[in-house]
């Protein structure tokens, strides 16, 4: 018995209907009825009254329906479970990546690493803001990334990759240049380009709306990379508040002092992942982070 006509013939008997089957099918309605009588030749016997009313079960068909449907059904979850499996054992890891990951050297780090120790695997790195990217981890489409805290982490795991604190870019003309550090009251009254708050809604309202409180002026950056606020704060001569990278990075630079900015609020950079996603590709990429932020604490 051709399996697949049997489950052709129950979708017809669920439906009550050729046209409707095949609609739900996929699949053009005169060869689902080529296929039904192919099947019913097989058989010997008919499975179908056909009249211009509709169509009835012979009393041999309602005899073989529960069988059929219960193979449709078994054949359904066995197409679920192949591709779960497929899934499974895919070699390809989805990665996501904010805007500010550039200024994260541990993540640049961890994709090398990988990609050398496990040359049969592949990376796919596609870029997004923290509340995208969280939001595609949860529906499956990648499977980790890496965003910035705080965050809802419900249903998902962690791994801290980089903490530091924020720090402020200034022109080297700028009274704030004077000082070793800045303190929120520092900056009361001053212009401050920050991260836009679409970009980072949890991390925007736990540093940033605290500023905007004191009475900073906060003005949300064309663009978040590292890179595109270093090169707002030249180009605008302005007060830039960072996220990624380091004030050492511009020690000696002629043009822009960077002060750390004492505040509760860390950044930190954190790479997540579903609690329930253990392909084995995903598996190796988390263990990897894992053994690299583990090297990096102190003995």
């Amino acid at each position: 018995m051709n399996v697949r006509l049997a489950i052709l013939f129950s979708a017809v008997a669920e439906e009550k209907s050729f046209t409707r089957a095949a609609a739900r099918l996929n699949i053009a309605q005169p060869w689902l009825s080529a296929q039904v009588r192919k099947f019913e030749e097989q058989l010997g016997f008919p499975l179908f009254d056909r009249n211009k009313g509709g169509i009835e079960l012979t009393a041999e068909a309602e005899r073989m329906l529960p069988l059929a449907l219960e193979l449709a059904e078994k054949a359904a979850q066995l197409r679920a479970l192949s591709r779960a499996i497929a899934l499974d054992v895919s070699l390809s890891v989805g990665v996501g990546a904010h805007a500010s990951s550039g200024g994260v050297p541990e993540f640049a780090r961890l994709n090398d690493e990988f990609a050398v120790r496990y040359q049969d695997a592949s990376l796919m790195i596609e870029s997004g803001v923290t509340a995208g990217l969280i939001e595609e981890v949860n529906g499956g489409r990648l499977d980790v990334a890496l965003v910035m805290a705080p965050f809802d982490d419900e249903g998902l795991q962690s791994i801290l990759l980089r903490q530091s604190p924020a720090f402020v870019l200034t022109p080297k003309d700028s009274p704030l240049a004077a000082l070793a550090r800045l303190r929120p009251s520092d900056l009361v009254g001053r212009r401050l380009a920050v991260v836009r708050r679409s970009d980072q809604p949890d991390f925007y309202d736990a540093l940033c709306a605290p500023l905007e409180r004191l009475g900073v002026q906060l003005r949300a950056a064309p663009e978040t990379s590292g890179r595109a606020m270093e090169h707002f704060a030249r180009a605008q001569h302005a007060d830039v508040l960072m996220v990624e990278g380091d004030p050492a990075d511009y020690q000696g630079d002629p043009e822009l002092a960077a002060r750390p900015l004492e505040a509760d609020v860390q950044v930190r950079h954190v790479l997540i992942r579903r609690a329930d996603n253990h392909k084995r590709a995903v598996e190796r990429y988390w263990r990897a982070a894992e053994a690299l932020v583990a090297a990096q604490q102190p003995a």
